[in-house]
């Protein structure tokens, strides 16, 4: 996993040693019920909301990740930078930038913007399993989503959802906390390839932060 497509899978909704990782055992997905497409939920995004998450790759802090709602012309706009820093910048300096209308295409297929609010929609204690398509540059990924589980392991009460996301090049492990209460913060983001991981841990939200509102769109089973 490159340095460039490790940041930009800790936008997904988060020591200069190289350590051997434990082995994690794949998220268990429940046959029955099956798991359901939230591909068509309709999102309706809040102006005003911004968050902000440190990423840590091979042990060591390499960037800040950032997202923000905001209005231009009556029209909502999803907004996400990274950029390294410190010895990251020196080694491999990455910059990403991606805009996006808030409104989705008639496209079943989400990018990272609307990924992250389907999911934070779908999050829930008693959520069924679930699995979208995500688009990543030339990746096409089926993201599958396990029940969330209660966690108190984070900083406030949060749902621990466990992921992958498979492409036919690429099977990355997922682990995902969001906040227990009705904003659905996404305080937590753990991806696994093989041996690499990278984490992004959220360090600023604003105030008027809260979770996209949805609708449940013909033959779509989250509500």
């Amino acid at each position: 996993m490159s340095v460039r497509h490790a940041c930009l899978l800790a936008l997904m909704l988060a020591s200069c040693y190289e350590a051997p990782l434990p082995a994690r055992e794949a998220p268990q997905f429940k046959r029955t019920p099956s798991s359901s497409s939230i591909e068509n939920t309709r999102i309706d995004w809040q102006a005003g909301e911004t968050m902000s998450w440190g990423v840590r790759w091979r042990g060591m802090q390499v960037g800040t990740a950032s997202l923000q709602v905001q209005r231009v012309d009556g029209q909502l706009y999803v907004e996400s930078r990274f950029a390294t820093l410190g010895l990251a910048e020196q080694v491999n300096p990455v910059r990403h930038h991606l805009l996006t209308p808030a409104r989705l295409s008639a496209s079943s297929v989400d990018d990272l913007h609307s990924a992250l609010a389907r999911v934070r929609a779908w999050a829930r204690a008693d959520a069924l399993p679930a699995h979208l398509r995500v688009r990543q540059g030339s990746e096409l990924y089926v993201l599958k989503l396990a029940q969330p589980v209660a966690d108190r392991s984070q900083s406030v009460p949060s749902l621990r959802v466990e992921a992958q996301a498979k492409s036919p090049n690429r099977l990355i492990d997922i682990t995902l906390w969001v906040s227990d209460d009705p904003k659905r913060m996404p305080l937590r983001v753990i991806l696994a390839q093989g041996t690499q991981q990278v984490q992004a841990t959220i360090i600023d939200a604003s105030s008027e932060s809260r979770p996209p509102h949805i609708g449940v769109a013909k033959g779509n089973t989250v509500r």
